[in-house]
């Protein structure tokens, strides 16, 4: 079966280019070249991400402390607010923190 397709394919004109030894190692390079590629951007991305989640959780862990040390322990619910919060959260509270004088009251 295989055969009788290639036969059929040749006698149309259709070929397998990277059988071709003139367009086999130029679509081998290419493929090569966009899979080098393909892999640098996608750890330039993961980079990026990373220092964002770093930052994020080090903004995270700053407004923790500064809450413990103005209002103490902090609470069950004001703790998984704070892991569930979202950077625009983050940086909200962190500059309510300075005007309000509850835990309620900045974490709102």
């Amino acid at each position: 079966m295989e055969e009788a397709v290639n036969e059929r394919l040749k006698e149309v004109g259709v070929i397998n280019v990277m059988e071709n030894k003139i367009l086999g190692p130029i679509c081998q390079q290419q493929f090569e070249q966009g899979e080098r590629k393909g892999r640098g951007e996608g750890r330039q991305e993961g980079r990026q991400e990373g220092r964002q989640e770093g930052r994020q959780e080090g903004q995270r862990e700053l407004l923790r402390e500064l809450l413990t040390l103005k209002f103490g322990a902090l609470p069950i619910w004001a703790s998984q607010r704070l892991q569930a919060a979202s950077v625009e959260d983050l940086h909200a509270w962190t500059r309510q923190f300075v005007h309000c004088s509850t835990l309620e009251d900045t974490l709102r």
